[in-house]
């Protein structure tokens, strides 16, 4: 379509429906030599399509792929699934080197390996790389030649989390469609509920843009520092600069509570390391919070008040009950009811327009509001 891009790391090119070509420096470039073995290309597409690769096949363990210091675009050249610490055995990485595809990441932790929740590399995937120091990555073939010795075999399978993914219950959000975004940011996080670290598997941290699901992680047990740590990806686009507001629920209590900290999108940027992570406090939702649940039960001062032609009428239930909410006038006369009926928990707003229930407007004057619950 129109304007689809293939972005390289330092070129790209887009679509010209008109001449049916495709056009920019990187599309120079792919005439003449095609796709770059060992690089990662970037599609935006207007829609769902298939990639047909035209050509030989790379033997993985014979292509040296050059990497420079910082950021890198990296294809996946064996041609079958690897743990993350076998395909990047070649790397001489260093301490909070990371590499993350579109959703998940992993840190590099010198007596560790490499730890997060992107656990295995698979074909047709692309991914970035951040290097300390530049390097040249060779991959394993894909009979295993090349790969680690016994000892790290041994450790790959020690660090293996006790809580394998699918074993977990469906999660409590969701990002709707990651691949809109072009860029992420992560973060290595712990989250302290004053002195009691999160560290129930079930549980599960998102990170907020607005109403939307930016990223999500559920807190992952390390052997190797007897601490659980949050792999948490943040999806978002270049020149955004909303806060990101992140939320905790707690499956235990079945209650969301939010993080005292916000941060700024800034993409590729990283905040914490396995060792170092990034501290977050847990706090109650306030009123006027997505999925506020307040402790008991509350009825708010209508707002405006004095009021021409409606007012808003907030009550909070901090369980599901049955709920009727009414309205008065001085002689204790039934007005209207509002609402009447079961209600889940949470904090709900009513607007009143000052009529009754034939829909006669009402005088002037004192009204009470009543609600009544069981």
């Amino acid at each position: 379509e129109e304007g689809d891009r293939i972005v390289g790391q330092h070129a790209y090119t887009q679509f010209q429906a008109s001449t049916q070509t495709w056009v920019g420096p990187l599309a120079d470039s792919l005439a003449t030599s095609g796709l770059e073995p060992g690089s990662m290309y970037v599609a935006d597409l207007t829609n769902t399509d298939d990639l047909n690769y035209v050509g030989r096949r790379v033997v993985a363990n014979t292509a040296a792929i050059p990497l420079v210091q910082e950021w890198n675009w990296v294809g996946y050249l064996p041609n079958r699934n690897m743990n993350v610490n076998i395909a990047l055995n070649g790397l001489n990485p260093g301490d909070g080197d990371i590499i993350k595809d579109q959703v998940s990441f992993a840190q590099y932790v010198g007596d560790l390996g490499w730890i997060g929740n992107l656990t295995r590399m698979f074909p047709g995937s692309g991914y970035k790389l951040r290097l300390a120091n530049a390097d040249t990555l060779t991959y394993p073939s894909d009979d295993g030649t090349g790969g680690p010795d016994e000892s790290m075999l041994a450790r790959i399978v020690e660090l293996t989390p006790e809580f394998p993914e699918d074993s977990l219950p469906d999660i409590h959000w969701r990002v709707e469609n990651p691949y809109q975004y072009q860029h992420t940011m992560t973060m290595t996080a712990v989250i302290f509920d004053k002195t009691t670290m999160l560290a129930d598997p079930y549980d599960m941290v998102a990170a907020f843009v607005g109403n939307e699901v930016r990223g999500t992680a559920r807190p992952l047990y390390l052997p190797g520092i007897e601490e659980p740590r949050l792999f948490l990806s943040i999806l978002g686009n270049a020149g955004e600069d909303d806060p990101v507001e992140f939320r905790i629920w707690d499956n235990d209590k079945e209650r969301t509570y939010r993080t005292v900290e916000m941060l700024v999108f800034s993409p590729d940027e990283h905040q914490g390391t396995v060792t170092d992570p990034f501290t977050m406090n847990q706090t109650r939702l306030a009123l006027g919070d997505i999925d506020f649940i307040p402790e008991t039960y509350m009825l708010s001062q209508n707002y405006p008040n004095p009021f021409n032609p409606t007012t808003i009428i907030g009550f909070g239930l901090p369980e599901q009950c049955q709920v009727v909410v009414s309205i008065y006038n001085i002689l204790g006369q039934e007005v209207r009811t509002l609402i009447q009926g079961i209600q889940m928990p949470g904090y709900y707003q009513l607007v009143w327009d000052g009529t009754d229930k034939f829909g006669s407007i009402q005088a002037s004057g004192l009204y009470i509001v009543r609600m009544q619950t069981k």
